[in-house]
């Protein structure tokens, strides 16, 4: 879910009643839109949260209230460190092993990298990054990637490419697999 303008993007995960949330911004109303959507989506609280945002959240107790465990970056650390998971049934987060900055989200055991920001995406996609040599359900981004960054992603292989954004107009190579939030803001699949 893509909250406009530059709110930041909330990246809900579920399986079997469970639900993760991974934001990108620590910001207050962010915090909120991510509590309506927990109840829009029935699930009373999320097992775990993270906030993606090198900026301290302005409302840690808003953050804290949608679940047991909250985690956020620290004066731009990472979440998490190399070894260390979330864990609940069928959702995990972890780093990849060559990449600290990298998410890796487990859903059902299928992983899906998190990329989102550019940053990130070239953290990736350097060659010889051994993440990127390990087999992928998909990919999200969090932005709209350029079309040099495109061909990367098609030649990668990757089943699935998320994108949070409006789809090139003039992009007539974009591929079938590619789903993006569009002006609405939103984007919902399952995974089978």
């Amino acid at each position: 879910l893509r909250v406009p303008p530059g709110g930041g993007d909330l990246l809900v995960a579920r399986h079997r009643g469970h639900g993760a949330l991974i934001s990108t911004s620590a910001d207050r109303r962010l915090c909120r839109q991510a509590g309506e959507l927990a109840l829009g989506l029935g699930l009373q609280r999320y097992d775990w949260v993270v906030v993606l945002d090198p900026v301290a959240a302005n409302a840690p107790q808003c953050w804290q209230a949608l679940t047991p465990t909250w985690m956020a970056m620290v004066d731009g650390l990472p979440v998490l460190q190399p070894g260390q998971r979330l864990e609940s049934e069928g959702l995990t987060l972890q780093l990849q092993p060559a990449s600290p900055q990298v998410h890796e989200l487990l859903i059902d055991g299928r992983p899906w990298v998190l990329l989102p920001d550019r940053q990130t995406y070239w953290a990736w996609s350097t060659p010889g990054a051994s993440g990127r040599s390990r087999p992928q359900a998909g990919i999200w981004l969090g932005f709209v990637p350029r079309p040099r960054e495109q061909q990367q992603l098609v030649r990668s292989g990757v089943d699935e490419v998320w994108i949070s954004g409006e789809r090139p107009a003039r992009e007539p190579n974009w591929p079938n697999h590619w789903r993006a939030s569009g002006a609405s803001g939103s984007l919902q699949a399952g995974i089978s």
